[in-house]
């Protein structure tokens, strides 16, 4: 079954995540999409178009499934996510473990870090040349 609910927020927004079977993000840009982590954090794992920007993150890490922008993809991947039901509970025990370890203060501090330290030293070489 799928319902349009609209905006929720606070509590009301994590009860209604932890309510759901599967988040499905289906969109032509989405840039980070908070709503992806926080459904995970919430133990519902999400289905998401390829260009939701953590659709490679759910991809490597088991969180999810990741489909085509097309009707055809979207129903396929529905219909696989039925059929094999026991893999949102796989993901719903230990999706919360992952976004807590990825997504960290210290661990995204230490990511810009080093993205800092990687644009220094190749804007450095750029001005030696």
């Amino acid at each position: 079954k799928v319902e349009w609910c609209g905006w929720f927020s606070g509590d009301e927004k994590f009860s209604f995540l932890s309510s759901i079977d599967v988040l499905t993000l289906t969109s032509y840009n989405e840039n980070f999409a908070n709503v992806v982590l926080e459904s995970l954090l919430a133990r519902t794992p999400v289905l998401l178009s390829k260009q939701v920007g953590l659709a490679d993150f759910v991809e490597e890490n088991n969180l999810g499934w990741v489909c085509e922008l097309t009707v055809s993809s979207i129903v396929e991947k529905l219909n696989h996510i039925y059929q094999h039901q026991e893999n949102i509970d796989i993901i719903s025990r230990r999706s919360p473990e992952v976004i807590k370890k990825n997504f960290n203060r210290v661990h995204l501090g230490y990511q810009y870090s080093d993205i800092y330290e990687q644009y220094s030293e190749a804007n450095s070489k750029q001005k030696a040349i």
